[in-house]
């Protein structure tokens, strides 16, 4: 293998006056990693000079490991060079054709040289320096391994008893075990996520798994392929908390209950959450981002996964919570090497990890976090216990038992990084009389520590957990708990990302604090740098046929996939591809085609990034760090046969290069040790509205290397025309393809708001949302309209908002799955205005000074306008400006709800517009306590939490103004609990405090709202208006009450969408008068 240095000094040419300078530098740098290649046993070293880089026979693991080297730029293949043969260049006659390659060996470090000394897994292990196993190599487990910290996760259940979750010594890996989903500890349970969450945290790696019994028949290893599976802190002690049951999906409550055993009950350090949502907004108030706020509040560092619904604005609640630690995932492609998976055999059985997997949610957050590091999670092995019966799970690649599995996700790497904050928390109180770092230091340690990858920040973060780096920072703090010797060549760099929001082009400016840790003076050089030179972008298409394929593989499931392929060219000087693939696919009689796949090898032949969908998406992504220059092919496939696809795939392969955009003083910056120095930090808002995610990048000459995410949000006008993309996801379920967030002022005294949204392509769903300054969604509107109770997609969108209060709005775009796969991208336009919504209605009585007699109907004519850009249909909500407490019509069983609430009951309400307090109620028979979410527009926020009050509970949300639409509630029987929960019974009800809905007005539309306290309410008959077209309201007033009484109030003309669930406030048309 080559090995290439990212610095080749430039500055030091080879030349007869700068030679041995030169020879100097080169040798400095290569030192430590030459060492390294020694140490791992590595043959046939040639150091190069005039090429700051060298040679060297080492193992597929090593050359892995060199690759994750801040200081290497790249690791290839040292291939032959075949002399000329002009015969040969003209083509071969004959011979054996293949639609696929074969493979005839193993690839090198796929399996051991000898049985006896087994792979150390996953290869995460290796990627962040915590363990390998050749103990001489620098790494965490040399120091700490977690002992003395407990770790708690949240996930299903679990065998407690699998022979590596028990120490050498006999003693027991769990501390704790409890289940909180209602079915019991030893209920059957799918068990890999807990599997994985417990092993990739303390698995013992005490006993050997042979790799050839997983793997399936079409690939075979040899046997004794054998592996050994560690955790990052094999020390530590677990907590399992199962709130997951067979079900995919879970009550909040649970999640709430078990966290607070653990903190409360279980003293845990560490709590991990392999899970999340997609609430929209994110204003991460769930009550789960609460209660996780709590657990940092007492000292308990909280690590959550952000996602596996792709790298663009997927990123979900609670990793989305600033005050957690957001872990996304990388790709680590020794185990596609062992498996032949996703076509590894097309490469020339080598591989590059560490970048972003496809799977990863990355993107800004609500809250304007993007993640803060990464790890591996694209895949790993993990452990398992063979009885399919109980842990239906635990099973190979042919569907037998066993005590493996293939392992992944963000649900992966957030576990390693909670272990990666056990390793932390011991080594500090190793050096700290005893003392834990808090929640906030732990973070600021693992991000100042992290591998700069040089990927997108919305990607990586900070970068990949560098636990060895972390582990000696950690042990080198200097603080009110002590003041250890310092070791390593840590920084401390706060904070541990940047924000702002702003208008286009505004300055922005931050000091970042860097504080040396390292036994020896600092120089830092620091500038921001932004992924946006377009070095290359090509397009093009390609035809699958999968139906009745031409071109076939067998992949590592033993699936035949058809496929295709494509090559382009990188240039030099590119230091990201994204690789983008969209494709129409259908239905074949009712079925969903197999989703198309994108796998990329380099030009060396280095298998180098799999798409990895999590559903059926219609598009693809893939995204790979300095890519080597040159021809690379691009092989797209999908399962071949009768739901295969045939057809078109678009396909984009853009090459781009980081620039330096604002400016960083001082331009060096010297920071002696246990000093503090500060970076002034200046850099603009875009030009265009929408998020940009760049990263300051903080050099020192110990090559250490700091990456710090900056997010600059440029706002929406305030009044006129937007512009925006949309991409894809990767089909995961509940999750979007994309969330794009955008930030408005609004001025005081507006009448109306209105946001509309022009799509390019009718075919896909968008929803989006006008969120208010308290956080709550006022608007949900969609382009899929409801006609005749069937879903009818259109290219517009249209919110309202009457009556908007002063301060920063958001403006929420959300693109659902699967996208079209008609094109790679989606743009879009859209228009902000005020006041611009239009109902008149010259007869309305608007003064007190108007009397209208008790009993006498009067007839008003409102005449509505629609100004905005799609169809509406248009009622009245005649409102007094009083406030009354109303009940709640049920639209859900409320009464006799068994307990655990089956799947398909559903307690809701409809919570009427105007309404500042909804209150819910919940009695049972058992103890419980209640969680109740906003509904409608698949929102799921505003979310509150009604604890436990024996066997009652009530939850309250309370604003200026609450969401409207359908909110529902869920009772929930406390735990944990030693055995399937006992059955019960529970009663809801749920009241609205809500201007008081005026009943001597009455309207040819009716009103959709009454519904909400009224279930015999007579069905609406909207008026239903095009774009630009007018229509009349009438009105009628029949005035009741004492003579000389004062009315007034508002007509709302509203909206309703039943494919949200929710309407809109158009417009109000304030009305006065007195009886008599």
């Amino acid at each position: 293998m080559i090995v290439l240095l990212r610095d080749q000094h430039s500055n030091l040419p080879g030349t007869p006056t700068t030679a041995a300078a030169r020879s100097a530098a080169v040798r400095t740098d290569q030192r430590p990693l030459l060492a390294e290649v020694a140490a791992t046993g590595g043959t046939k070293v040639a150091p190069f000079t005039l090429l700051n880089g060298f040679a060297a026979t080492i193992t597929g693991a090593e050359a892995a490991h060199l690759a994750t080297n801040s200081a290497v730029r790249a690791v290839v293949r040292d291939l032959p060079i075949k002399r000329t043969d002009p015969s040969a260049a003209k083509g071969t006659a004959g011979g054996e054709r293949s639609s696929a390659p074969r493979s005839t060996s193993v690839p090198p470090g796929a399996c051991p040289s000898k049985p006896s000394q087994p792979i150390l897994e996953p290869e995460a292990l290796q990627l962040t320096h915590t363990a390998y196993s050749d103990r001489s190599i620098p790494q965490a487990q040399n120091y700490v391994d977690g002992t003395g910290v407990k770790v708690a996760y949240l996930a299903e259940g679990i065998d407690i008893h699998n022979p590596d979750f028990i120490r050498a010594n006999g003693k027991p890996v769990f501390s704790d075990y409890r289940d909180f989903s209602d079915e019991g500890p030893n209920a059957p349970s799918p068990a890999a996520e807990a599997f994985g969450d417990a092993s990739a945290i303390a698995a013992q790696g005490l006993h050997p798994y042979d790799l050839s019994t997983y793997v399936v028949p079409a690939h075979p290893l040899p046997r004794g392929c054998n592996i050994v599976i560690r955790g990052v802190a094999p020390g530590a002690s677990l907590v399992g908390l199962k709130v997951f049951g067979e079900a995919p999906t879970a009550p909040t409550s649970r999640f709430v209950q078990a966290i607070d055993y653990a903190v409360l009950t279980d003293n845990v350090n560490v709590i991990n959450e392999s899970f999340g949502a997609n609430p929209y907004p994110d204003n991460s108030t769930d009550p789960i981002s609460l209660v996780d706020d709590a657990a940092v509040r007492a000292g308990v560092t909280v690590v959550a996964s952000t996602g596996d619904a792709g790298t663009n604005g997927t990123i979900g609640s609670p990793g989305s919570d600033p005050n957690v630690i957001g872990a996304g995932a990388t790709t680590g492609f020794r185990s596609y090497a062992q498996t032949t998976y996703a076509g590894f055999q097309f490469s020339n059985g080598t591989w590059a990890s560490d970048n972003t997997s496809s799977l990863s949610s990355g993107g800004v957050a609500g809250s304007g976090k993007v993640p803060d590091v990464v790890a591996l999670g694209d895949l790993g092995w993990a452990l398992c216990s063979p009885d399919p019966a109980l842990y239906t799970g635990c099973v190979d690649f042919n569907g037998n038992g066993s005590s493996i599995q293939l392992f992944g996700g963000t649900s992966q790497a957030a576990p390693l990084t909670a272990g990666a904050s056990a390793l932390v928390i011991e080594a500090y109180a190793k050096t700290h009389g005893g003392a834990h770092p808090t929640p906030a230091l732990v973070k600021q340690i693992l991000t100042s520590s992290a591998i700069d990858l040089g990927l997108p920040a919305f990607e990586q973060g900070a970068g990949e957990i560098n636990t060895l780096a972390a582990v000696k920072t950690a042990m080198s703090v200097p603080d009110s708990f002590g003041s250890p010797a310092p070791t390593g060549s840590g920084l401390l760099v706060s904070p541990t990302q940047l924000l702002a929001t702003g208008k286009p082009g505004q300055l922005q400016n931050f000091d970042v604090t860097v504080r040396n840790v390292s036994p020896i003076t600092q120089v830092l050089n620091a500038h921001v740098r932004s992924l946006s030179t377009v070095v290359r972008n090509t397009t093009g298409t390609v035809t699958l046929h999968a139906t009745n394929p031409t071109k076939t593989f067998v992949d590592g499931l033993g699936i035949v996939k058809a496929y295709t392929s494509t090559t382009f060219s990188v240039p030099t000087g590119a230091d990201n591809l994204a690789f983008r693939i969209a494709a129409p696919e259908k239905q074949v009689s009712g079925v969903n085609q197999s989703p198309v796949r994108v796998f990329l090898i380099n030009p060396l032949g280095v298998y180098s990034a799999y798409s990895i969908p999590q559903g059926y998406a219609h598009y693809g992504s893939v995204d790979v760090r300095y890519p080597a220059a040159g021809t690379w092919t691009a092989y797209i496939d999908c399962n071949a046969g009768t739901y295969g696809y045939d057809g078109p795939v678009s396909y984009q392969a853009l090459s781009t290069a980081y620039r330096t955009v604002g400016s960083v003083t001082p331009a060096s910056l010297p920071v002696p040790p246990g000093r503090t120095g500060t970076l002034h930090v200046s850099v603009a808002d875009g030009a265009s509205v929408g998020d940009l995610s760049d990263a300051l990048e903080i050099d020192s000459a110990l090559m250490s290397r700091v990456a710090v995410p900056v997010t600059l949000r440029t706002m929406l006008p305030s009044g006129g025309s937007f512009t925006g993309t949309l991409t894809g996801g990767n089909g995961r379920a509940y999750s979007p393809a994309q969330s794009t967030y955008y930030y408005l002022d609004v001025p005081a005294g507006q009448r109306d708001l209105d946001v509309n949204l022009k799509l390019t392509d009718p075919t896909v769903v968008v929803n989006a949302y006008l969120v208010a300054p308290d956080g709550e969604p006022l608007s949900g509107g969609s382009n899929v309209q409801v006609v005749g109770g069937a879903a009818r997609y259109t290219s517009t969108l249209q919110m309202y908002h009457a009556g908007p209060v002063a301060g920063r709005w958001k403006v929420l775009v959300v693109f659902g799955n699967p996208v079209s796969g008609l094109r790679i991208s989606e743009p879009f336009s859209g228009i902000v205005a005020f006041n611009g919504a239009s109902a008149i209605a010259p007869t309305l009585p608007t003064s007190p000074m108007k009397h209208l007699q008790a009993g006498h109907t009067y007839a008003v004519k409102v005449t509505v306008k629609n100004t905005g850009n799609a169809a509406a249909g248009f009622f009245t909500d005649p409102r007094r400006n009083t406030y009354a407490t109303r009940t709640l019509a049920p639209k859900g069983q409320t009464t006799n709800v068994p307990l655990p609430v089956p799947a398909d009951v559903t307690p809701t309400w409809l919570v009427p517009p105007e309404t500042d307090t909804a209150t819910f109620q919940a009695s049972a028979t058992l103890p419980i306590d209640l969680d109740v979410y906003y509904g409608s527009a698949n929102s799921g926020e505003p979310e509150v939490y009604g604890a436990s009050n024996g066997t009652t509970s009530r939850a309250t949300a309370a604003d200026a103004e609450l969401a409207s639409g359908l909110w529902v509630g869920t009772p929930s029987e406390l735990g944990p609990f030693s055995g399937p929960a006992p059955a019960g019974t529970a009663n809801l009800t749920a009241t609205a405090h809500t201007k008081v809905f005026d009943a001597t007005i009455t309207s040819s539309t009716g009103d959709r709202w009454l519904e909400s306290v009224n279930p015999t309410t007579p069905p609406t008959t909207p008026l239903t208006l095009q774009p630009g077209q007018s229509g009349t309201i009438t009105v009628s007033i029949t005035p009741s009450g004492a003579a000389g009484s004062y009315i007034s109030g508002i007509i709302h003309i509203d909206t309703f969408s039943d494919f949200t669930a929710t309407g809109d406030e158009v417009v109000g048309l304030p009305y006065a008068y007195t009886i008599g």
